[in-house]
């Protein structure tokens, strides 16, 4: 109920129609959700996580069919050479899918390899 600021009721006229009202669908939504798996494959290594980003940019740019949609990891390992930055596409779900993405880049020039995540 709606009151007037005299203290009447407010009435309300409605109309009707038998004309369709276009409803708009929900737009989905997809979380951007890490994959699981335990392989990935190794594309660069920088000595800079700002170098190891920047890798990825670069690799996605020169296979954007192969790693344009690929999750990228850059995991920091200390070595006895110094600190790196290791750029892994993945993770990946099976030794399988892992092989097959080296392959296909090394087959278009790329260096990389296999690593557990």
């Amino acid at each position: 109920m709606l009151w007037l600021s005299d203290g009447r009721l407010a009435t309300f006229e409605v109309m009707r129609t038998d004309e369709e009202v276009a409803v708009a669908a929900p737009v989905p939504v997809r979380a951007a959700t890490q994959p699981v798996g335990k392989f990935g494959v190794q594309i660069a290594a920088r000595r800079s996580e700002v170098e190891a980003r920047a890798a990825i940019d670069e690799m996605r740019a020169k296979f954007p069919s192969l790693l344009g949609q690929q999750w990228a990891t850059i995991n920091r390992v200390s070595l006895p050479q110094g600190v790196f930055y290791r750029v892994l596409a993945g993770p990946l779900g099976s030794a399988q899918q892992a092989a097959q993405l080296c392959s296909s880049l090394k087959a278009q020039g790329a260096q990389c390899f296999i690593r557990g995540t």
